[in-house]
């Protein structure tokens, strides 16, 4: 599903079989992320609920309980498990990139991109201006980055690429930054 701003969401549909009483109010249904700790609730007098603006290709658990009249409530079934679709949709290019020089290392900084399915980014870096030959030298989660064990005096050249729950990476690269690394001197001792 293309979501506001074009960003990709998933959905997963839950059926299940009718509780037939006279006192029968409503299903509660929990569903969270497989890796995470908190559930999210929602009612339905259905047997059939559609959840939407979950993340692709991303593993959810789900559980179903009755709550009767006067609100007491089932336990919950067994959470099943189930991973939502992926999408074949790129993040949009990276922007907003800086760099900062200290003593042999860079920081390197830039805009989050804002598609619910962003999972990281990758990090390129050369000693030539030059993406094309740049090496991928890490991944992270955050909008910064240090690159740390640089030799001072020469000029570094970074680009950044979002990666998506679904693997699929920026098509291209983010502008360049740059900064040159310093060596450490008797004004640093």
């Amino acid at each position: 599903v293309i979501g506001n701003g074009g960003s990709q969401t998933a959905f997963i549909v839950l059926t299940w079989n009718t509780i037939a009483t006279s006192t029968f109010s409503h299903y509660v249904i929990r569903y969270k992320v497989a890796t995470h700790t908190y559930y999210q609730y929602v009612d339905s007098q259905a047997t059939t609920i559609t959840i939407n603006g979950l993340v692709p290709n991303t593993s959810y658990n789900f559980g179903i309980a009755s709550e009767n009249k006067s609100g007491a409530q089932s336990a919950f079934s067994a959470d099943i498990s189930s991973t939502t679709g992926s999408d074949s949709v790129a993040p949009a290019t990276v922007t907003g990139v800086s760099a900062s020089a200290g003593i042999q290392y860079v920081i390197i900084e830039w805009t989050h991109n804002t598609e619910t399915d962003l999972a990281s980014y990758n990090i390129y870096q050369n000693t030539a201006n030059n993406s094309g030959t740049a090496t991928l030298i890490g991944n992270c989660r955050t909008n910064y980055f240090i690159s740390g064990g640089l030799t001072g005096g020469t000029p570094y050249y970074f680009w950044i690429k979002a990666v998506d729950t679904s693997t699929n990476v920026s098509a291209a690269f983010s502008t360049v930054a740059t900064a040159t690394p310093t060596n450490v001197q008797s004004v640093d001792i």
